[in-house]
Formats: C-alpha cells, sequence, structure tokens
C-alpha cells in the first residue's frame, strides 16, 4: 500500500495538491459564512448542508497541522516562529484596523465621538493578542447575524496555541502528539458531560463546548501525527470511499442541531482528516492558479466576514446568500490583494527550500508588458463596462421584483 512518505518523496513539488485544497476550502468557508449572514440560514442549515458547519475548518486545520510540522523539522524553533509571526500577524493587525476604524465608523449608529469613547471600541483591539472580541459599538445591530463584526476571530487562539504545539513536535515527537490527540479527545468529552446545555453561552466560549474549537485542534494534532508517521500512514482511495460514506449517512441522517454536540465535531474530524490529506497528494486541477493564489487565502479568511455583514447592512434588500458571496468575494479581493503587495509580501519570505512558496507562488498571475497592456485595456474596459452594467441591470430587476410584492405600493 502507498504511504505518505513514499508519495512525498515521488513529487519533487511536495505536495501538489495542497493549493487547491486550500483554496477550494476558503471558498467554501466564503460561501458558508454567506449562508449564515443571510436571511435563509435557518431553513438552508435545516437541510444537510449543515455538515459544512463541521467540517470546513477541520478539513483546513489537518492540512496546515501537516505543512507546520514539516517546517519546524526544516527550521530551528526561533525562525519557525519568526516566520509564523510575519505570516500572521501583519494580516491578523490589518484585519483588526480595518474592522475597528473604518468598517465601524461607517456601519455605527453611534456618533462617531460617542462610538470611540465607548469601551466595547477598546476592547475589540484585544483580537491583536488573540482575545476574540466580536462586537464593536452599536455596529450591525440588525443584522441577520447579529452584532457579530468577524466571526472567524474565534480560529486567532487557536491558531496561536497549535503553532506552539508544532514547535513541540520536534522535541517530545510521535509520543508527545499520541498524548495530546488523547487528552484533546479527552477534554472534549469531560466539558460535554459537565456543560450539557450550551444556553447562554456565545462567542469563544460556545465554541469551545460544542466541540468546533476541539475538533480543529484534533484535526491539526492528526495532521501533524500523520507527517510524523509518514513513512507508515496508508494513502489509499478504499479509506476514503469510507470515509465519504461516513460523511454522507451523517449529513442525511442528522441536522442542525448536531453542531451542538462535541462527539458530532470530534467523530467528524477523523474522516474529514483522512479525506483532506489523501486530497493533499492528488494533482488536482487548477493547481498553478490556486498555488498563485494562495499568497492572498489568509487575507480573505479574516476579511470576508466584516465585508459580508457591511453588504448585508448596506446592500440590496432581502439579498440571496448567494448575491452575498459574490459581492463579498470580489470586493475582498480588492482589499486583500493590495494589502499583500504593499505590506505582506514584505514581510513574508518565502522558503527557498520549500518548492511550495518557491518560485511560482511569488510570480504575478498574469505577465503582461507595457505595450500589452496597452494593447488589452479597451478589451479589459468593455468587459469591466458590461460587468457594471449587468450587474446594475440585476439589481434594477430585483428591486422591481420587490416592489411588486408589496401591497402598499400597489403590488400583490
Amino acid at each position: 500500500m502507498e504511504t505518505a512518505g513514499r508519495l512525498m518523496q515521488s513529487h519533487p513539488d511536495g505536495l501538489p495538491g495542497v493549493a487547491p485544497m486550500r483554496l477550494a476550502l476558503t471558498i467554501a468557508i466564503i460561501g458558508f459564512q454567506s449562508i449564515q449572514v443571510s436571511e435563509s440560514y435557518l431553513r438552508v442549515i435545516s437541510t444537510p448542508i449543515w455538515i459544512l458547519g463541521a467540517i470546513l475548518y477541520p478539513a483546513l486545520f489537518t492540512i496546515s497541522g501537516f505543512l507546520l510540522a514539516r517546517s519546524i523539522s526544516r527550521h530551528s524553533q526561533p525562525a519557525f516562529l519568526m516566520r509564523r509571526a510575519r505570516r500572521l500577524l501583519p494580516a491578523l493587525v490589518v484585519t483588526v484596523l480595518l474592522a475597528a476604524l473604518v468598517m465601524g465608523p461607517l456601519a455605527t449608529t453611534k456618533s462617531i465621538r460617542a462610538y470611540a469613547t465607548d469601551p466595547e471600541f477598546g476592547l475589540y483591539f484585544l483580537n491583536i493578542v488573540a482575545w476574540p472580541r466580536f462586537s464593536l459599538p452599536a455596529v450591525f445591530q440588525f443584522n441577520n447575524a447579529g452584532a457579530v463584526v468577524n466571526l472567524p476571530l474565534w480560529l486567532s487562539p487557536f491558531m496561536l496555541g497549535l503553532i506552539m504545539v508544532a514547535t513541540l513536535v520536534r522535541r517530545f515527537g510521535t509520543r508527545g502528539l499520541v498524548i495530546a490527540v488523547i487528552l484533546t479527545t479527552v477534554l472534549a468529552a469531560a466539558l460535554a458531560i459537565y456543560i450539557p446545555d450550551l444556553a447562554g453561552f456565545s462567542g469563544l466560549q460556545r465554541k469551545l463546548l460544542d466541540g468546533s474549537g476541539w475538533s480543529i485542534v484534533l484535526a491539526f494534532l492528526l495532521g501533524a501525527l500523520a507527517h510524523q508517521l509518514r513513512h507508515r500512514f496508508p494513502i489509499h482511495v478504499n479509506i476514503v470511499y469510507l470515509g465519504v460514506g461516513v460523511l454522507v449517512v451523517a449529513a442525511l441522517a442528522g441536522n442542525r442541531t448536531w453542531l451542538d454536540m462535541p462527539a458530532v465535531h470530534m467523530l467528524l474530524a477523523v474522516p474529514v482528516a483522512y479525506i483532506a490529506l489523501f486530497l493533499a497528494f492528488e494533482l488536482l486541477p487548477l493547481a498553478v492558479p490556486a498555488l498563485r493564489l494562495e499568497r492572498y487565502l489568509l487575507g480573505f479568511l479574516l476579511l470576508s466576514f466584516p465585508i459580508q455583514q457591511l453588504w448585508v447592512a448596506f446592500g440590496p434588500r432581502q439579498q440571496s446568500f448567494l448575491l452575498n458571496f459574490l459581492l463579498a468575494l470580489s470586493s475582498t479581493a480588492l482589499l486583500v490583494v493590495p494589502l499583500w503587495h504593499l505590506l505582506q509580501r514584505r514581510l513574508f519570505l518565502p522558503d527557498a527550500d520549500d518548492p511550495r512558496f518557491g518560485f511560482a507562488s511569488t510570480q504575478p498571475l498574469v505577465r503582461l508588458s507595457r505595450r500589452a497592456i496597452a494593447a488589452r485595456l479597451p478589451t479589459v474596459a468593455s468587459f469591466v463596462i458590461i460587468a457594471l452594467l449587468l450587474f446594475a441591470m440585476a439589481l434594477g430587476v430585483m428591486a422591481l421584483v420587490l416592489l411588486a410584492f408589496q401591497p402598499e405600493s400597489g403590488g400583490v
């Protein structure tokens, strides 16, 4: 049977499916967030789609666990920590500052003076040190998802803690990871037994008690353990079929109330972790474009939710989650791409010995000369104008439909 170690040796570019997997998972997470902030959340989450809330982040953290375990084996602990800080901290700081100093003043119902002097405004900056705070003064109070400015920030303390765990892999090795997996499972079970009722809990506390927080810890540890045991870790499609079958049965048999059960999160994390690792070793489509886009994915994860909330607050009335997704994806890209090239690119230096972050990932998405740019400007301008016209027509049709169904305006 093929093993992960043998596949890593046979692929000179490392894990060929990592970039497409990360890209697909990021887009799926943004799509699921669009459902969360929409009016149709309760209706959609009542379908088998509920399972997305239990599998997307564990899949992403499994890949991170594998890659960080590989990275710590190549670098000293100080060098490893410095690289992680230069990768994560600028994105986190920019995300918090944009939300507090730009989006908050735009969306708040308070005066700017009252907003800036509210204690909640100052507490929001604790997000920079991985202490999640989810609300700003009088911001998004009337949104469907409540006054939550940036829900994915609940991941920040887990990201920090798991990076520290990765630094211990070299010292404690496989035995330490096995002990960590057991302790994580036992602790999650103990919390579920002693605090079965989640009423009254929200934010980070709820993520700890409903099992979603512990599931990403377990998935990360399983990913790191797979790297440590890579020469004995089997990669076989039949195991994937079994894992997919488990997920399909769970999606059809369960419902959204299962998202409050720690056992469900912990059990699903195991097949999700294996499937994610299997796909990371596969030659997936769009590998080269995905590799070049991978540099932007952290920014998309951190900035997409507040932008989605902004579109809910100020965008078209009764917008569908699909429209919210398209609007948020395009507007987030307008922020993330310049931020990478102006700030993060100067701080994050790719590894010369890591093909995944080598030459290909630092190249521009499209290489054009000045003459080629000048030649293509009319075509690009025409596409932009057509896109804007189609978007305006779509908004107009939506407005007419809404008007037609309002009795006070003479509609049906």
